[in-house]
């Protein structure tokens, strides 16, 4: 009898524990990576990875994802940062975990709640800050890339006109009217010359 008391408080101690205790939802989105378009990081901190290494390519995405830059806007819009970390430090979600599929370029983006609408919200909304904030970042690359470029033919280009400038100068003071026949003042006048010569003899 003594056995049987004991183990019917404990199963009831047990079954009234588990009524007090929240259920725990987990919600995961899954992002593919494309290893063939390098990532931009969205942290100083963090390097990018080589495109030729997919481990390091999965590696550093994963990285990105847990980053400040992708995190704050989620934990902003739902509130995360009074539950889970103060406001000025850099946002780190204890609830979330980021992994990567075993033998794929697939990563999972869990966040675990006691809400479930909650639990898929966040994790969607991470998966779609990182997409949105790694678009961002290529674009800006692009940008800056196109400014670059711009500028180092804005320079050719003034190099070109300098340099045919220089050349036209130079070509006066040497008195070549005619580069392409190597022709000069002093040629043509004496070609003048002959014509005339040769109409006075006529």
């Amino acid at each position: 009898w003594i056995i049987a008391v004991a183990v019917a408080v404990c199963m009831i101690a047990a079954v009234w524990i588990c009524q007090l205790i929240p259920p725990v939802y987990r919600a995961t989105a899954r992002v593919t990576i494309d290893e063939t378009i390098p990532s931009v990081a969205v942290s100083g901190d963090t390097a990018r990875a080589a495109t030729g290494d997919i481990d390091q390519t999965i590696n550093t995405e994963m990285q990105l994802i847990a980053s400040d830059a992708v995190l704050r806007p989620v934990a902003d819009e739902f509130h995360l940062l009074k539950t889970e970390r103060g406001a000025a430090e850099p946002v780190v979600l204890r609830n979330l975990s980021v992994e990567h599929v075993p033998n794929s370029r697939l990563i999972d983006i869990t966040y675990r709640s006691t809400d479930r609408e909650l639990s898929a919200q966040v994790a969607n909304a991470v998966a779609h800050s990182y997409i949105v904030r790694n678009q961002n970042e290529r674009i800006a690359a692009s940008l800056e890339m196109a400014a670059v470029m711009e500028k180092q033919i804005g320079q050719l280009k003034k190099s070109l006109d300098d340099s045919a400038q220089a050349l036209s100068e130079y070509q006066r003071q040497l008195g070549v009217i005619n580069p392409s026949q190597n022709t000069s003042i002093l040629t043509s006048r004496m070609l003048q010359l002959n014509t005339q010569y040769t109409d006075a003899e006529n």
